[in-house]
């Protein structure tokens, strides 16, 4: 199949081949051609089967497949390796875990068209329903994010992440310290609140819908979240690097005003010491971004 694309879906990898293979075979030749898309996968690094199972997914796709190797592990330098061979003029990002619904690639190129933002996600489903309920959204409600406002982590995940390709070339691309593989895997929040600070509209579309098969049970709950608020925390630290002061009263806010289910299901209190933890080991480690003139990372 030959044409000149107008979207581009990335999925990076490192060491999942058995996951890999399973998300490529759930993506649909008829939609990939509807929408006009190519598919860009990174292999981060793998040392496992991962190169065989896309050399063998590439030899017969029925539409445009690139591959690229960046041996360096860390998901931001993944997600801007896709991004240099990247074609299209809208980049949808999903993970190596992930199912897209069919007919989500059309309906990405539908809900752009009008132009009322630049970049957006949509609902993350649990595929399997004994998974535990994490790294999923489930909102039904269409949502604008404002520009300039604050975007608290988890508001657009990377498992269903839409952006023009216009934004990364204003606002720079991934933090490459950033991301799954580095000590703190929030580079798609960071990502997201650089673009709103640089005056881009989102927005949450619940007809975009990506079914997560993640594969964490309950027994895994304790680890993921510790994780996730420690990066929760490194993010705000990030943003108030930026300047963004918003983003002391918003973090405060959701910090200290806990809702009833957090303090029941998830420890309140343990979730504050990791973010302020997170935080602090950022600031220690000294990698706040530097921010040049044009408002791309240093």
């Amino acid at each position: 199949m030959s044409y000149s694309p107008q979207l581009s879906l990335i999925i990076c990898t490192r060491n999942r081949a058995a996951s890999l293979k399973r998300a490529l075979a759930a993506i649909r030749a008829d939609d990939m051609i509807e929408a006009q898309a190519e598919l860009v996968l990174v292999n981060n690094a793998s040392t496992d089967a991962t190169g065989a199972v896309i050399r063998a997914f590439q030899a017969t796709a029925d539409f445009p497949v690139s591959v690229v190797m960046e041996p360096r592990p860390g998901l931001g330098l993944a997600r801007n390796s896709g991004l240099e061979h990247a074609r299209g003029d809208i980049l949808v990002f999903t993970d190596d875990d992930c199912y897209l619904q069919a007919g989500y690639l059309p309906r990405v190129v539908a809900v752009f068209a009008d132009g009322r933002f630049q970049y957006c996600g949509g609902r993350i489903l649990l595929h399997d329903p004994t998974d535990a309920m994490i790294a999923v959204d489930y909102r039904e409600t269409f949502r604008l994010i404002k520009p300039r406002s604050f975007v608290p982590a988890g508001e657009i995940q990377g498992a269903s992440m839409i952006i023009r390709r216009a934004v990364f070339d204003a606002v720079g691309g991934f933090d490459a310290e950033l991301g799954a593989g580095r000590e703190f895997r929030c580079e798609d929040a960071e990502f997201v609140a650089r673009a709103s600070m640089h005056g881009y509209t989102g927005a949450h579309v619940p007809e975009l819908v990506v079914y997560h098969h993640h594969g964490r049970k309950a027994s895994d709950l304790s680890e993921y979240r510790t994780a996730n608020n420690f990066a929760r925390g490194a993010y705000y630290a990030i943003m108030l690097g930026h300047g963004q002061w918003k983003y002391l009263a918003g973090g405060l806010l959701r910090c200290l005003v806990p809702r009833p289910s957090s303090i029941r299901q998830f420890g309140y209190f343990n979730r504050l010491r990791h973010e302020l933890r997170g935080a602090w080991r950022y600031l220690q480690a000294n990698r706040r971004v530097a921010v040049s003139a044009t408002g791309r990372p240093a």
